[in-house]
């Protein structure tokens, strides 16, 4: 068994990105200035 089935492909799907979905918790954790970085960094095309 893989760590946490990541050999699965349904661990890569999801209807959100794990940036939204858990917003709070990294904001919790690193600050909204990193966040809003973060974000500006996974979003930009």
């Amino acid at each position: 068994m893989a760590w946490c089935c990541t050999e699965e492909p349904e661990a890569y799907v999801g209807e959100n990105q794990v940036i939204e979905s858990l917003s709070q918790e990294l904001t919790a954790i690193v600050g909204d200035a990193v966040y809003v970085e973060l974000r500006r960094r996974l979003t930009q095309p």
